[in-house]
């Protein structure tokens, strides 16, 4: 179980354990990911609703 210093290390950006670290370097490469999914889902949409009013 975690420790609240393991915590809050991890929450300045200091080594915070393999799990929380693990966790992080995750969240660096999934960022990008959720973030082009998420936009280009959005310009799907209003492209099927410019189709829709034509």
């Amino acid at each position: 179980m975690l420790d609240v210093p393991t915590l809050l290390g991890a929450a300045r950006g200091g080594d915070g354990g393999c799990i929380t670290g693990t966790a992080a370097k995750m969240f660096i490469i999934a960022g990008p990911v959720i973030v082009f999914g998420v936009a280009s889902s959005i310009v799907y949409g209003i492209v099927l609703v410019l189709f829709k009013l034509i």
